[in-house]
Order: C-alpha cells, then sequence, then structure tokens
C-alpha cells in the first residue's frame, strides 16, 4: 500500500495480513503544510510543488513506486495488480503516465 499526498510513501509491503493492510489504511492522512492550508483558505494558490509538494496528487509517481519498490521484488509468477483510489486527477508527478504503463506492462503488473 502506497499513500501519495505530496510524495509517494509505502504504508505497507504486499501482504495478505489483513490486519495489517488495515492499520496502514488507518494510517493514511492528508496532509498538507500549515502554509497550504491557510493559503487554500484564503482563496490563494498552494505553493508550487517544488516548495512545498504536501496536498497535491502524485498518482503517476505513486504508481511507479508500487511497480518498482512492491511489486517488481515479488517472486515470478506472483500475480500483480495496482487498485488505485484517489481524490482527484494527477497534479504533480515527474514521470510520465506512458512511462508508467509501459513499466507496469514490462513487469506484469494489470
Amino acid at each position: 500500500m502506497v499513500s501519495f499526498t505530496g510524495v509517494p510513501k509505502i504504508e505497507s509491503v504486499a501482504t495478505n495480513n489483513l490486519l495489517q493492510l488495515n492499520r496502514a489504511i488507518q494510517r493514511v492522512r492528508i496532509e498538507m503544510s500549515p502554509e497550504n492550508e491557510r493559503r487554500l483558505a484564503m482563496g490563494e494558490d498552494p505553493l508550487p510543488k517544488e516548495v512545498d509538494p504536501s496536498g497535491y496528487t502524485g498518482i503517476w509517481d505513486s504508481m511507479w513506486t508500487t511497480i518498482e519498490d512492491i511489486l517488481a521484488k515479488e517472486p515470478e509468477g506472483t500475480r500483480r495488480a495496482i487498485v488505485l483510489l484517489s481524490d482527484g486527477d494527477d497534479t504533480s508527478s515527474t514521470i510520465k503516465r506512458q512511462n508508467v504503463i509501459d513499466f507496469a506492462l514490462k513487469s506484469d503488473v494489470a
């Protein structure tokens, strides 16, 4: 399980342990810096992602991290899939969508 408020963060490695997965889900929070919270409350734009990535959605970066750091390390023949839950579109990834798709196909990830 990988959360991605600002930057990808591994919350749990691949597991069938439902208690471990539930604990990982419970840890996920929408994290935003106090400055970005203040800016949004005042109707201002948040700080640029290069200055403060909190609150941005890096879907493609997080999918790359999931494949590279978790799924690609699973034994050959293991079924690999990503289930993506997000509240919005990608707003901050540095990795391009097509690169992630190509990497997923190469890594046998659905």
